[in-house]
């Protein structure tokens, strides 16, 4: 029994040193997990955080602050490193990591130009532009080099004739018709009574106003019409040109002095049919004998007006067109035509076997 006993107790003895052995290697087992996973977290860190982390801060940083992000960047990267070192698994450095991730802070601009005075809707641009993507500044545009054309279409008004339109010829002194004339409208005087060889010969499909009071108001309107044209801007200075043998849109012209035609005066609307043309004279206008005026493009003969500052001659058989407002006196020799009005602001107007047209309006 004793030795029994004995035994019994070493058995005791022996289980209770196995238990304790089990008990102490249970306990490294867990100190090797904890460990395990310790070193697992900070491989997971230097892996992906870190380096994701630097990437956002880097590119962020570029995008909006050149200089903020420069350092939060080597920030990033230096605390990724120390995560690094904890772990033995060789991990990926989070310098390797920032820089597949797009850390680099010349990638984050899409022009490779990082935006100046915190405009970024115009990369690349001037500072504080933003209306012209590009670079281009914004700005008024280059003023057009087109040169002015000396004969280009003017913007003249046709005065009103008012009450005098209804003339076809209107003197201040006489008018007189001498052989066979035709005239296509009234014919008047006024402050003078003098209308002078209107007999069969010469035909009118108007009346004769001899100062009476068509003629008085008439008259009044063609010194207001005659001061209108005055008025009106020269655009195209002519003073010593020859009118025969050019062509002239609408416009305002000027002579200092007198205009001549010889040959042939081309006036073109170019299918403006209400294109007007005023011709502005200091003295006198004549016309060359055979000389016309041929109107082109749709052009109105009544929308054509010759301010003449003294008298006004029209050669044998030349064809004239327009309205004729001398401040003096008006000759129609033999032969020669007007389409349109002739109209003495001062003085006579004289008629020799002519045809005067008038105008309608």
């Amino acid at each position: 029994m004793t030795r029994i006993h004995g035994a019994s107790a070493n058995i005791s003895f022996l289980l209770s040193l196995g238990a304790l052995l089990m008990s102490a290697c249970g306990t490294g087992s867990e100190a090797d997990t904890e460990r395990s996973g310790s070193a697992d977290r900070a491989q997971s860190t230097a892996g992906t955080g870190g380096a994701s982390n630097a990437g956002v801060t880097a590119g962020n940083a570029t995008t909006y602050n050149p200089g903020t992000g420069a350092a939060a960047a080597a920030a990033a990267a230096a605390g990724s490193s120390a995560s690094a070192g904890a772990s033995s698994s060789g991990t990926q450095s989070s310098e390797d990591d920032a820089e597949a991730s797009g850390a680099d802070p010349e990638a984050s601009d899409a022009e490779g130009t990082p935006p100046r005075d915190g405009n970024t809707s115009n990369p690349g641009g001037a500072p504080g532009e933003t209306s012209t993507p590009g670079g281009t500044p914004a700005g008024d545009e280059e003023p057009s080099d087109e040169d002015s054309d000396p004969v280009s279409s003017g913007s003249g008004t046709a005065p009103s004739l008012g009450s005098a339109s209804r003339f076809a010829i209107l003197g201040t002194s006489t008018v007189t018709c001498t052989n066979a004339s035709a005239v296509g409208g009234d014919v008047g005087v006024s402050p003078g009574i003098a209308i002078t060889g209107f007999d069969a010969s010469c035909t009118l499909t108007g009346g004769l106003h001899a100062k009476d009071a068509i003629a008085d108001a008439a008259h009044a309107d063609l010194l207001s019409a005659f001061d209108g044209l005055a008025a009106s801007a020269c655009e195209h200075d002519l003073t010593g040109q020859e009118l025969g043998g050019q062509t002239l849109p609408p416009g305002v012209y000027c002579f200092d002095t007198t205009a001549g035609i010889t040959g042939e005066l081309t006036l073109d609307a170019g299918g403006d049919a209400d294109g007007v043309w005023i011709f502005q004279l200091g003295t006198a206008l004549t016309t060359a004998t055979g000389s016309r005026v041929t109107m082109a493009g749709g052009a109105d003969p009544c929308n054509v007006f010759w301010r003449v500052g003294s008298s006004a001659t029209l050669g044998t058989t030349s064809s004239m067109q327009g309205n004729v407002l001398a401040g003096a006196s008006i000759t129609l020799t033999s032969g020669s035509s007007l389409v349109g009005r002739a109209m003495a602001v001062t003085a006579a107007v004289t008629s020799d076997n002519n045809a005067v047209s008038g105008c309608a309006r």
